[in-house]
């Protein structure tokens, strides 16, 4: 799995629970973010982090996964990334396969996203972990479901992640 953000408050608002829970199922995990992603708030979830520019190296996917097949299955992202940032979608069409992948993207939910959002419950373990990740990037959870993380599932085209879908 790899999820993109724009910070580790925003990574582990948004997905810590399903980072975890993915994790502790073992997948492996590769977060792409600004220079502030090598932190501990990300190491307590279990990921294997980048900046965009290491990410960029053709070994990212094997030095990253430890696992026989090195194929990305899951792209998770904040929409705004892809939605402001028209390169987001050339580099992340360079490093993953968006053809073969799943794509999901959290927003800030209003009532006209909700019917089209999948809605993911974090495990008890999730939740913990997350709170523990939450605390030490020095952030409070958002407002709502503490048990519910949102996604937009995405449709990909040509390799690249059809943003226009979702705003």
């Amino acid at each position: 799995m790899a999820v993109l953000g724009t910070s580790v408050a925003e990574i582990v608002q948004h997905a810590g629970g399903l980072l975890f829970d993915y994790g502790i199922a073992g997948w492996d995990l590769i977060v792409l973010g600004p220079a502030d992603t090598r932190c501990r708030a990300l190491q307590i979830l279990g990921t294997h982090t980048f900046t965009p520019d290491s990410a960029l190296s053709s070994s990212v996917n094997q030095a990253a996964l430890s696992g026989e097949d090195p194929q990305i299955h899951v792209v998770v992202g904040a929409e705004g990334l892809f939605r402001d940032q028209p390169r987001m979608n050339e580099a992340v069409s360079e490093l993953f396969d968006c053809n073969c992948a799943d794509v999901m993207l959290w927003s800030n939910p209003n009532e006209t996203d909700l019917p089209r959002m999948t809605k993911y419950r974090m495990s008890n373990a999730a939740r913990a972990f997350k709170a523990q990740a939450l605390c030490a990037a020095g952030t409070t959870p958002l407002d709502g479901d503490a048990h519910t993380e949102f996604f937009i599932p995405v449709r990909t085209s040509g390799g690249r992640i059809a943003v226009e879908c979702c705003g």
